[in-house]
């Protein structure tokens, strides 16, 4: 890498010249990365937000547990008792009912479903936010790197295209000269015999040229690189901030504050969905301790004329029902009836269902005690994980320090393209140390059961 190139990459990672001070106010360059990618959000995100509206509906509907209905029965109908000829009431061949009812039922078993169901969409929702807020810290540091690259091709492509214009006015004084000396035949770019190729140039001219169109597309690939880490930043929502310039290298990089643990019993928390399952299962045994007696109603009528009042209390597989049903048709007897009714089960099915159910009760409660119990272990091990992606920042961190240190030294002004190569990996390699880091914070946030800040 040229002199030129180190330059222009060394100003686009926001360095100053050799001997100029540093800033003298540091730009926190963690804190900027997470207040430009806090707000991040993706496609799969508005996916699992509609998710997460639909299985809310799904809960509200079934913790309701009012149904209503309205139906309309017309018929129309002949017999052996009825004679066209004499004067037939219409209501002998056309008849109809209308009927209405409301119930309720209180189904404890389908509540908690729904809201295992929430919270499992809940839980997608908050892994897919944690996912594109890493995602937009990445791409923010990979397109620092694009850019720098970028601004280095570029340096070098000016560089080179200086060569070859040099180059290229070299030969052709050269072919110049060739051509006013009367011994040489065969000028530059002219075939020496009939149906030869005419001469390329000289050697030096065409490596230069090819240099030229290596540096081209190594520049375009650069930009290719910069553009898509743009896009994907825009998809997210995120503003690339192509005029932000990098912390300044005089200053140490800040940590993010780590928050604390979601609070015991939150849907936030990274159990939630083990407690949601264990009292499904308790639900579950209930239900199949019930399994005898399938359905114990009592239900009582009153009618006058065509007018029914039908009403219905219940206990069906242990789940508490009400109903209030009205019957209307033009034609009817007074009458009114109470009757207890009863379905009972037995076979030997229901020990066998029971077993079943408490298995999974001991199965939930045996894998909710496990998360606990291993909860401190976990914790414990993604703190050291984060802890440790910092301290490897850090130590990235001295290095560009260190490297900058070693390029302004005087001492060492032979050696400025040597430094200038070594500040530019020590800025690579910080930038892929905070990618690293960042990936560990959001694991960490996954393990406490919380979202990203700002803190």
């Amino acid at each position: 890498m040229s002199a030129a190139t180190l330059a222009a990459y060394t100003a686009a990672s926001g360095t100053t010249s050799v001997g100029a001070p540093p800033a003298p106010v540091c730009a926190d360059l963690v804190a900027a990365d997470l207040a430009a990618a806090v707000h991040a959000v993706s496609t799969t995100t508005y996916l699992r937000e509609t998710d997460v509206l639909t299985r809310s509906a799904d809960l509200a509907a079934v913790r309701n547990g009012v149904s209503a209905g309205l139906g309309l029965r017309p018929s129309v109908g002949l017999g052996d008792g009825v004679d066209l000829e004499d004067e037939v009431d219409p209501l002998e061949l056309i008849g109809f009912q209308v009927n209405a009812a409301v119930g309720y039922r209180y189904d404890e078993l389908a509540v908690l479903r729904a809201e295992a169901a929430l919270d499992t969409a809940e839980g997608r929702l908050a892994a897919q936010r944690r996912a594109d807020v890493v995602d937009a810290l990445v791409a923010l540091s990979r397109l620092r790197v694009a850019r720098r690259a970028e601004a280095a091709a570029e340096s070098e492509l000016t560089l080179l295209l200086a060569s070859l214009t040099t180059a290229e006015a070299t030969a052709e004084a050269t072919a110049a000269e060739r051509t006013a000396d009367p011994d040489h035949d065969s000028p530059l770019g002219t075939p020496a015999q009939p149906g030869a190729e005419p001469e390329l140039g000289p050697l030096y001219l065409r490596e230069a040229r090819l240099r030229v169109r290596q540096a081209r597309l190594a520049l375009d690939d650069a930009r290719a690189a910069a553009s898509t880490l743009r896009a994907v930043l825009a998809e997210l929502v995120v503003d690339a901030g192509d005029e932000q310039a990098d912390a300044a290298l005089g200053c140490r990089l800040a940590a993010l504050p780590v928050p604390a643990p979601a609070s015991a019993g939150t849907r936030a928390s990274a159990g939630s969905g083990l407690m949601l399952a264990l009292r499904v299962a308790q639900a579950q045994l209930a239900r199949a301790r019930f399994a005898p007696l399938r359905d114990l109603s009592l239900q009582a009528y009153y009618q006058e004329g065509g007018n029914r009042l039908t009403g219905t209390v219940g206990l069906d597989l242990g789940r508490p029902e009400l109903e209030l049903g009205l019957r209307w048709r033009p034609t009817g007897k007074d009458a009114w009836s109470v009757r207890l009714s009863a379905d009972i089960r037995l076979d030997e099915s229901m020990g066998a269902a029971v077993r079943q159910a408490e298995a999974g009760v001991a199965a939930a409660q045996a894998a909710l005690d496990a998360f606990e119990a291993g909860r401190p272990a976990r914790l414990d091990a993604s703190a050291s994980a984060l802890e440790r992606a910092w301290l490897e920042v850090e130590l990235l961190d001295e290095a560009v320090q260190l490297a900058l240190l070693r390029r302004e030294d005087p001492g060492e002004a032979r050696n400025l393209s040597r430094n200038d190569q070594a500040l530019a990996r020590a800025l690579d390699a910080r930038e892929r140390g905070l990618q690293a880091y960042y990936r560990a914070y959001a694991a960490h946030l996954a393990t406490l059961g919380v979202a990203w800040g700002p803190f």
